[in-house]
């Protein structure tokens, strides 16, 4: 049975990833989803110059996915 396409990531590392002025990227921290599928994150700089995306393994397919450019803070 396939997954619930609208069940929540429970559980499911979160990797975040600096984006830096070359254009090259850099690990910076990781978490786990909570009950409700969501993960919460301080990152230094967000919203003051400094940009980061945030990656995750496919629950459906073994492929790495990733966010849109982070800039600003949000919910």
């Amino acid at each position: 049975m396939a997954p619930d396409a609208d069940a929540p990531l429970i559980n499911h590392e979160i990797n975040v990833r600096e984006i830096l002025a070359d254009g090259s990227n850099v690990w910076r921290t990781k978490a786990k989803t909570d009950t409700n599928g969501q993960v919460t994150f301080s990152l230094d700089g967000l919203g003051s110059g400094k940009r980061y995306v945030l990656q995750a393994k496919s629950s459906r397919a073994n492929k790495t996915r990733q966010s849109a450019v982070i800039d600003t803070a949000g919910q």
